[in-house]
């Protein structure tokens, strides 16, 4: 399909994908309430924009028949505080939602080498829901959900940029007041990087 086209498809259908963006969303909440697991950071969620969409077109010579192909066009990401919760986060939508594929990025990596590990899963909304009101006109989206934990999501932010000094900020609950972590990566070169810690009233 030429890119004119597919940008006149993303303008209609863009309303849409933010609504079931915002509804899945709320539904992904209510499996980690319920499951009681617990979210580093509060749940990310957008639709990708078209800047980003023709860029990704362009560069990788897709020919895509429909913008619902796009199987990043919705992403949420899920970062959790601990390991012990990523088998059931994952447990959870794969037993909520219909899967259309997934990946674990750890297996991209040969045996001498390591990195960090993200799962990927991309999935359709159950026929059921496909009924409400809320999810109507919704069944051919395609979803991305991404899910780590912290200390995943904090070795992804270092690893796109080891060649600059970059400040990380991010909060850990206690029993007491929040402690903010401020790790400092130094480029290669360098021979030492700034780990800092203050505490935050509650």
């Amino acid at each position: 399909m030429e890119i004119e086209i597919l940008k006149q498809e993303y303008d209609s259908i863009r309303s849409i994908a933010q609504r079931l963006a915002n509804s899945i969303a709320d539904q992904i909440r209510e499996l980690v309430s319920t499951q009681c697991i617990t979210l580093a950071v509060p749940l990310e969620y957008r639709v990708k924009e078209w800047s980003s969409i023709q860029d990704k077109v362009e560069r990788n010579h897709l020919d895509l028949e429909a913008m619902t192909e796009l199987s990043d066009l919705i992403g949420i990401r899920i970062i959790l505080l601990f390991q012990r919760d990523l088998s059931r986060m994952c447990s959870a939508i794969t037993n909520t939602f219909i899967i259309v594929s997934q990946e674990d990025t750890s297996e991209r990596l040969d045996e001498a080498r390591f990195g960090y590990r993200s799962l990927h899963y991309n999935f359709k909304l159950p026929e059921a829901w496909l009924t409400m009101p809320t999810f109507r006109n919704c069944g051919r989206f395609i979803i991305e959900a991404q899910i780590r934990t912290l200390a995943q999501h904090l070795w992804a932010a270092h690893r796109t940029s080891y060649s600059t000094s970059k400040n990380i900020t991010f909060l850990l609950p206690f029993d007491g007041p929040f402690i903010e972590y401020q790790l400092c990566w130094k480029p290669l070169t360098s021979s030492s990087s700034v780990f800092s810690k203050k505490e935050i009233p509650m």
